[in-house]
């Protein structure tokens, strides 16, 4: 571990050296700050993490809020997760044989618990219900024409959803711990990139046109994101 300092914060740091790395990068994630530096490569690492100080210290400061925000989840009955942005209580129970959200409870069928894990089938629920929500919230805005092939279901630890050249639409599974009207939001979002690739003034034009109130929408989002942690694989990193 190295230190320096940066605008007046001591920090630490590792250094890596990477085959794959094609420029010199900072990564910052609830593990720390590390250095990428390509092999062959003359670039200071100190020098590097000097020059993007600015964002280093911005992210690694959301990173400590993150940390203290995270909740402490078990995997165990009795233990509470959101889903649709309200806290739900994981149940296991031997009447069920399918998996289902019940009331105030996250159903899962013991037969599959023992099978698995509780963890296991507390995702295959979640992936399931996205689905569900995702596809209804779709079905209410055929009208706006825009033409997809698929929706995936992703384990995607940077993003909450994102689109593809064969346009196809991909969805964090975790979305579906979000109210439903933030679900709204992340749908109507990625379908507006499959017509506006990037994040141009024509493009939240027409996000603004369909959802008036979207900066609400995705205000709440990024203020709580770090509550809707599934399990520390979820913690991600920003690079520069």
């Amino acid at each position: 571990m190295k230190k320096t300092e940066l605008l007046g914060e001591d920090i630490e740091y590792t250094v890596r050296r990477s085959s794959k790395a094609t420029i010199p990068r900072v990564d910052v994630s609830m593990d720390g700050v590390r250095a990428v530096i390509p092999e062959g490569s003359d670039k200071d690492p100190e020098g590097l993490l000097q020059e993007k100080a600015i964002q280093v210290i911005k992210s690694k400061k959301k990173f400590d809020r993150y940390r203290e925000e995270i909740p402490k989840r078990k995997f165990q009955e009795g233990e509470f997760f959101p889903y649709l942005g309200e806290e739900h209580n994981v149940a296991v129970s031997s009447e069920h044989s399918d998996r289902k959200v019940e009331g105030e409870k996250l159903i899962l069928p013991a037969d599959e618990v023992k099978d698995t894990s509780i963890k296991r089938e507390l995702e295959k629920l979640y992936r399931e219900k996205a689905r569900e929500i995702i596809e209804e919230i779709l079905e209410r805005y055929e009208d706006l024409r825009i033409e997809y092939k698929r929706i995936k279901l992703k384990n995607q630890k940077t993003r909450w959803a994102s689109c593809s050249s064969r346009q196809n639409l991909n969805f964090n599974w975790r979305i579906a711990m979000a109210p439903k009207d933030i679900i709204e939001y992340v749908v109507v979002h990625e379908l507006v990139h499959l017509e506006e690739s990037n994040h141009s003034k024509r493009f939240w034009t027409k996000v603004s046109s369909i959802l008036p109130d979207y900066k609400e929408r995705a205000k709440w989002l990024k203020d709580h994101s770090p509550k809707l942690v599934f399990s520390e694989e979820d913690y991600t990193s920003s690079s520069w």
